[in-house]
């Protein structure tokens, strides 16, 4: 049935509708995708991907509420689905839930074991608790899952800083702007810590922090 459904599109399968739909998410054409997935999950209610990757679009639209009931009725049918946890977390998240957000994000990476954005986000949101060690716990395992976020590598270093870990924090930042060489905060922030350090390479760093 769902198959005759989807013929009357001009013979096009669900896949072939849903990578157009991907395409036309990522750049940035959120009403064209969000067509595209209603109209694979008006053949296949039970679709969890175009399910999912519409709660996307409806939370990168500004719609909180149609994005948390696209995610909840996609882990409806499949309780397993990671990354639907994932995005529910950020959901709660912006709307101050923070408990709600971290059992989120712990459901996600229950599922998917080594799941670096779940923890890099579960980092962002303990740290924004206050609590710096288990952020830099989480953090530290969402890098190791995926050495090249440097977004989190950065927010690591800053903890390790605030923490006292000097050469750790200096070694993150240092890494962050190999990675990034126009990262002029990370260039400012490894100056100041070898400045402490009294290392000889501190104003150097500051030459090479870009200017804006």
């Amino acid at each position: 049935m769902i198959e005759a459904d989807l013929q009357g599109w001009e013979g096009r399968s669900a896949d072939d509708i849903l990578t157009d739909a991907i395409a036309q998410h990522r750049a940035g054409n959120l009403d064209e995708a969000r067509a595209l997935y209603s109209r694979i999950l008006s053949a296949d209610p039970s679709h969890t991907d175009a399910r999912h990757l519409s709660g996307i679009a409806a939370y990168q639209a500004g719609q909180a509420a149609q994005a948390s009931a696209c995610f909840r009725a996609t882990l409806a049918i499949d309780p397993s689905f990671a990354a639907a946890y994932n995005s529910l977390g950020n959901v709660l998240a912006d709307r101050s839930r923070p408990d709600d957000a971290a059992r989120a994000y712990r459901r996600a990476i229950a599922l998917q074991g080594g799941y670096a954005e779940a923890l890099g986000n579960l980092g962002l949101l303990l740290q924004a608790q206050e609590r710096i060690d288990d952020a830099i716990a989480a953090y530290e395992a969402a890098l190791r899952a995926d050495p090249g976020r440097t977004a989190t590598r950065f927010d690591l270093a800053v903890l390790l800083r605030r923490r006292g870990r000097l050469n750790e924090a200096a070694l993150a930042f240092y890494r962050v702007v190999q990675a990034q060489p126009d990262h002029a905060e990370a260039w400012r922030s490894l100056a100041l810590v070898l400045r402490v350090l009294n290392h000889s390479d501190a104003e150097l760093c500051l030459r090479r922090r870009p200017v804006r």
